[in-house]
């Protein structure tokens, strides 16, 4: 698992890492694609990959999403509470 400081990803709303935090939506590492992260929402077989500041490059569906080769798992860093939320996303 990849542990970022939530001040990576700048242009990715605070309240989506939370979300990441919580195990609701998923975030991962990218194999093969210029864009580094990949964000998935539910079970809608939908990513959103994400640049290294975190703005939307591209939303992949269908036969594309089944061919994203997702690396590491990726959550963030609190650094107020020092503490890291690890869940099976």
């Amino acid at each position: 698992m990849k542990i970022i400081h939530k001040q990576n990803l700048p242009r990715l709303p605070s309240n989506v890492k939370e979300l990441v935090s919580d195990g609701v939506y998923g975030l991962f590492t990218v194999e093969g694609e210029d864009n580094e992260y990949a964000l998935i929402l539910g079970q809608e077989s939908t990513a959103y990959l994400l640049d290294s500041d975190g703005n939307v490059n591209e939303v992949v569906m269908g036969e594309q999403y089944s061919n994203l080769d997702l690396a590491e798992a990726v959550t963030f860093y609190d650094e107020e509470s020092r503490a890291i939320r690890i869940n099976a996303a």
